[in-house]
């Protein structure tokens, strides 16, 4: 299904005379659409968990900042845990090794 769309997308870019802009942009928008999405779950999330306002915000600010940390730290963390360690002590362990690149983010 998707081959289809993408072979009509390359058709309908094609016949604009700046074709590859329109797909740049296009992929932009789309970009910025899972980047609102995913920030909106992890703000909604968060709110279930009674994190106030102001912290939840701080929050979306550092992981914008540098989100290749998060992915890195939330890898580890899933990795400990998985191998059998407490969800808690998995997530300060990890976090306590990240600690200098986390300050320098807020």
């Amino acid at each position: 299904m998707h081959a289809g769309i993408l072979q009509a997308n390359e058709s309908i870019y094609g016949s604009f005379p700046n074709g590859d802009k329109i797909v740049i942009v296009f992929h932009a928008m789309i970009v910025a659409y899972n980047h609102m999405f995913q920030n909106f779950l992890l703000k909604k999330m968060l709110r279930t968990q009674g994190v106030p306002e102001a912290q939840i915000e701080m929050f979306i600010r550092m992981i914008e900042k540098n989100p290749e940390l998060f992915k890195i730290i939330a890898e580890e963390i899933q990795a400990k845990t998985k191998s059998g360690m407490d969800q808690q002590a998995a997530s300060m362990e990890v976090m306590k090794k990240y600690e200098s690149e986390l300050k320098k983010l807020v």
